[in-house]
């Protein structure tokens, strides 16, 4: 009987340093593409900057910041999947800290779109290079 709550207990400190361990912050790498979206990064995705902090809160509480080279497809599929109108508002939900390579130009350099469906997802595309500007956070 001893030897079963030892192991129960060393069981539940096993489930609680995992529970806790769940957040974090990620960088530059397709495990922030999948942390954003919950699937595989397309190949034909190119990221150049990315960034996501995710809690570790029992629930998915996370801000993602993407940079992607100039993508028309992605653009398409974005505004079809997630609804996207025009937008003016250039103020971004900061849940944490923006990057500082995070739309660095004023905002008439970007076209902006936002989702009537999902809380804070926005692009920005920006006008000269044609590269997206992805936020969205889930709280």
């Amino acid at each position: 009987m001893k030897k079963i709550k030892i192991i129960f207990k060393a069981l539940q400190i096993v489930s609680l340093a995992a529970l806790l361990s769940c957040g974090g912050t990620w960088e530059n790498g397709d495990a922030v593409w999948e942390k954003t979206f919950n699937a595989e990064k397309p190949k034909e995705i190119i990221l150049l900057n990315s960034k996501i902090w995710v809690s570790s809160h029992w629930s998915y509480e996370f801000q993602s910041f993407i940079e992607i080279k100039s993508n028309k497809k992605l653009i398409e599929a974005f505004e079809k999947q997630y609804k996207l109108e025009s937008s003016s508002d250039f103020q971004v939900v900061e849940i944490t800290e923006k990057p500082s390579w995070f739309t660095p130009k004023t905002e008439d350099h970007y076209i902006i779109k936002e989702s009537n469906l999902y809380n804070d997802f926005k692009i920005f595309i920006d006008k000269e290079t044609k590269n997206i500007f992805i936020t969205c956070s889930q709280l």
